[in-house]
């Protein structure tokens, strides 16, 4: 993948991830807390997809797509801390 379709894709996930807190707000404010937690572990979701795509992370799709992103998660705190490139204000 190009780097220029590499931050097009994340660009797009991340815009994903915003809707999705957006929507959440919407559903809490009209006290649908189940549907609002739902928007908000999607929001999460797409944000490490983002941030996993900015590091090369490819994903095919389906239920390989959520193993790849949960087996990325499972590093050591300290690597996730260090790593700036990850944070939420660097891929914005």
């Amino acid at each position: 993948m190009s780097a220029g379709s590499n931050t097009v894709l994340v660009d797009y996930r991340m815009e994903k991830a915003r809707e999705s807190i957006k929507a959440a707000r919407i559903m809490l404010n009209e006290k649908m807390l189940t549907f609002a937690m739902n928007r908000i572990y999607y929001a999460m979701f797409y944000a490490v997809q983002a941030a996993l795509s900015k590091k090369g992370v490819s994903f095919s799709g389906g239920s390989k797509k959520n193993r790849v992103i949960r087996a990325s998660l499972q590093v050591d705190q300290t690597q996730i801390r260090a790593n700036q490139d990850l944070t939420p204000a660097r891929l914005a």
